[in-house]
């Protein structure tokens, strides 16, 4: 039986730790640690996850899994930027709805 499929995660002397390695470098031209890399390691994951070029599924879905968590890490930071502008343009307006108010009735008493 290979060692290769039946660990869970890859050794040093793996072949696939080329690719778990660049599931966590896949945008950095040189992988930390790797001296070989060529043009067709490069296009492994060019495309991204819905495109994957191989064969090793589980590979493609923790890649995939790995970007939705992105995905939704800056969608929250989005909404919670959203309710802060928001909150500071209703503040905004408040304050110069004030401002207005008290102008035209400095207008009226002249």
């Amino acid at each position: 039986m290979d060692e290769n499929i039946s660990s869970p995660t890859p050794t040093e002397d793996s072949p696939d730790l080329l690719h778990y390695s660049l599931v966590n470098n896949r945008y950095s031209r040189n992988p930390a640690g790797l001296g070989y890399y060529s043009h067709e390691t490069e296009n492994l994951f060019s495309r991204g996850a819905s495109h994957c070029q191989h064969t090793d599924w589980d590979l493609c879905e923790m890649v995939r899994l790995q970007e939705l968590g992105e995905a939704r890490q800056r969608a929250a930071q989005m909404e919670k930027t959203m309710r802060w502008w928001s909150e500071c343009t209703a503040s905004w307006r408040d304050k110069w709805n004030t401002v207005r108010m008290e102008r035209n009735r400095a207008r009226v008493c002249f």
